[in-house]
């Protein structure tokens, strides 16, 4: 899924700067703004998939904040602030972004949204980390850019070295720096069931299974080795199903 990007920023030659910085690290789909109105079109024609918005507009002090507003009516994704004067964080307390870009720093573009996906995927609350509920998507770095990976399009995932191995439908396998038990808090997905140590499966996709393998049905069957306790979780599962 190619990721869309949307950039405000009223200087038509910073806006061009930021656009020509994100393709030079592999995004093809950015979408500028010089005006709040034209950043609300972009939001109605071609909804982003992330946001780099300067807090200022020409004519309106918020025009970043209310941009962000109508984002987050519609679908909660990772924010990027920017702008000259390091007191503007204060603005931002209605729509908190993930990241912030202290103007003319453009070159940090790409730092910035690597912490943005990290802030994204975690909120911290009272101290304590707690994952995004009842979002339809994760954000996950794939050779320097970022991908926006939607939770019911992933078949299964499996934990290795410390790394979440993300594979979907559409063929993509995505490397993610996680405990398996961290990622099932931020999948927040019923449909989704620990299987062995390793394996976290979509039971969308599951196609057979039998006391020692199950198949989860692609665009080819992919066979997943099964222990008895996985076993007897999936029959207890069935079983459950069919008594509703």
């Amino acid at each position: 899924m190619e990721t869309k990007i949307l950039v405000f920023e009223d200087n038509i030659n910073v806006v061009q700067e930021i656009a020509i910085a994100l393709e030079n690290l592999g995004y093809k789909n950015v979408h500028t703004a010089i005006s709040k109105d034209q950043a609300f079109d972009i939001i109605e024609s071609t909804f982003p998939d992330i946001a780099i918005l300067d807090i200022r507009g020409a004519d309106d002090p918020h025009a970043g904040i209310k941009i962000a507003r109508r984002l987050n009516l519609i679908r909660r994704i990772p924010i990027i602030y920017m702008s000259a004067n390091p007191e503007d964080k204060a603005l931002t307390y209605e729509v908190r972004p993930n990241a912030f870009i202290e103007k003319p720093n453009y070159v940090n573009v790409f730092h910035a949204l690597d912490m943005a996906i990290r802030n994204f995927n975690d909120v911290f609350i009272d101290g304590e980390k707690e994952e995004l509920l009842n979002e339809d998507s994760i954000y996950i770095m794939k050779n320097k850019v970022l991908c926006r990976v939607v939770k019911k399009e992933v078949l299964y995932t499996r934990a290795e070295g410390g790394c979440i191995f993300i594979h979907t439908i559409n063929g993509e396998c995505y490397t993610y720096s996680s405990t398996l038990k961290q990622f099932a808090k931020y999948m927040n997905d019923d449909k989704f069931v620990k299987l062995q140590r390793s394996f976290y499966i979509n039971t969308r996709f599951i196609d057979s299974f039998d006391k020692y393998q199950l198949n989860i049905k692609a665009s080819e069957i992919i066979e997943i080795p099964l222990t008895e306790k996985g076993y007897n979780f999936l029959i207890d599962r069935v079983n459950r199903f069919k008594s509703k």
